[in-house]
């Protein structure tokens, strides 16, 4: 091997054991939440559906997420933090922030300006931030994959006063194990206004498997008729049972 090729190769050696690029270690510490994807993004009606990203699960059931609202295209961008214990249905903490007219402002903008106030306040209720996937039914969980839940959700419905379409008047959600039912949320809507259709589109487990959050969403009548915007309704917690 001549001088030049030996060179060369101690160079390529020094560069494989060089550290990696600076992107790649900021990348390892970005904290930034991800969004879970709940409705096929379009670009012609953009801002006319909710984005929903989790933040992570408490020891005790709680979870928090943080939601970009829909702004009907209007270019408004509100978002919301919810922090809701999942045992017991009840919202612990919510948080509304205005991020002005600007419907190319994301989640990194959002965190940039509130992540120090979010992280505080999911962690006074115990929450650990951390990715989490939305799982989707039938639900199999256990280390056997033996306790099985489906969902299911009920609606009443009727036709609205004024604008005379058919819609959901109210809606109730259950959650079935075998031979098990139990009643997790309702909710009534005012007779001036209500959604189209709501539908289950999936659910949150705690990394324990101890408790577990279903995403309700629906679709509403846009502000002048369509295009349409598709929103998350409520977020219907319970524990599993499983220890």
């Amino acid at each position: 091997m001549t001088f030049k090729a030996f060179a060369l190769h101690g160079l390529c050696l020094l560069a494989g054991l060089a550290p990696l690029p600076a992107r790649d270690a900021d990348s390892k510490r970005d904290n930034v939440p991800k969004e879970t994807p709940l409705f096929v993004a379009n670009g012609m009606h953009e801002g006319m559906d909710d984005r929903i990203f989790p933040l992570g699960w408490s020891a005790d059931g709680k979870f928090a997420w943080v939601r970009l609202l829909s702004s009907e295209g209007m270019g408004d961008s509100r978002w919301e933090l919810t922090i809701q214990d999942m045992g017991t249905n009840k919202e612990v903490e919510t948080q509304k922030y205005d991020m002005g007219q600007d419907l190319s402002i994301g989640i990194r903008q959002f965190w940039s300006r509130h992540g120090k106030a979010v992280t505080l306040l999911v962690k006074k209720h115990g929450v650990k931030q951390a990715a989490a996937a939305m799982d989707h039914f039938p639900m199999v969980l256990g280390k056997r994959r033996s306790s099985i839940f489906l969902p299911r959700i009920e609606s009443v419905r009727g036709k609205h006063d004024e604008l005379q379409f058919e819609g959901v008047k109210s809606f109730q959600v259950f959650e079935s194990q075998g031979d098990r039912t139990l009643a997790l949320l309702q909710k009534t809507y005012d007779v001036s206004q209500f959604p189209f259709t709501v539908a289950i589109v999936g659910c949150y487990v705690s990394p324990d498997e101890t408790h577990a959050a279903i995403v309700i969403t629906a679709c509403w009548r846009g502000w002048e008729g369509a295009p349409h915007p598709r929103r998350v309704e409520a977020l219907a917690g319970f524990k599993t049972g499983i220890q």
